[in-house]
């Protein structure tokens, strides 16, 4: 989401404010649903549903919050999307918790499983700005911030989300009933 700002700014003329703020909005939103969306699981006692979805409402929403943006003066309508966009987004923390309770990873070997998470989201992090230097080349346009939204949050999210649908529940309400 680094590049969305200056985007906003130079391609659609929002102001410094609006463009930023709404960056910013994420990640506000991000930090409420990373203690509720963890919460509601423990509450529930499912993982895999809450991550899943998660994902997937974060990459379909902040894509569509994006696309509108770059389509449409700012209204309301995209600061609802972001804004459930990073609430969504907020159940990342569970994939911290599923190395821990899967079999066959548990306790002993979680800090490597945690820290393949943790490489794959940074290779991703350092992915995306060079893709968006390539995609936007001297000067973007509209179409340089709906490409953005599609490979951050389409791709992104959107295969996070399948692939920790293929995971096997680890949560309590699992272990319970087991």
């Amino acid at each position: 989401m680094g590049s969305i700002p200056f985007l906003l700014e130079e391609v659609r003329g929002w102001s410094a404010a609006s463009a930023h703020g709404l960056v910013s909005m994420f990640a506000w939103f991000f930090v409420l649903g990373s203690l509720v969306l963890p919460a509601f699981s423990d509450r529930l006692g499912l993982r895999r549903p809450i991550l899943s979805v998660g994902f997937l409402v974060c990459g379909v929403s902040s894509f569509l919050a994006l696309f509108l943006a770059a389509l449409l003066p700012a209204s309301w309508a995209i600061w609802v999307l972001i804004a459930i966009g990073g609430l969504f987004a907020g159940g990342v923390p569970l994939a911290f918790v599923i190395p821990l309770e899967s079999p066959g990873i548990g306790p002993e070997i979680a800090g490597t499983a945690v820290g393949m998470i943790l490489t794959v989201g940074c290779v991703g992090g350092f992915i995306f700005p060079f893709l968006t230097g390539l995609i936007s080349g001297p000067s973007p346009g509209v179409s340089v911030i709906i490409y953005i939204a599609l490979l951050c949050y389409v791709i992104g999210f959107g295969s996070a989300g399948i692939l920790v649908w293929l995971l096997k529940e680890t949560g309590p309400k699992l272990r319970d009933d087991a």
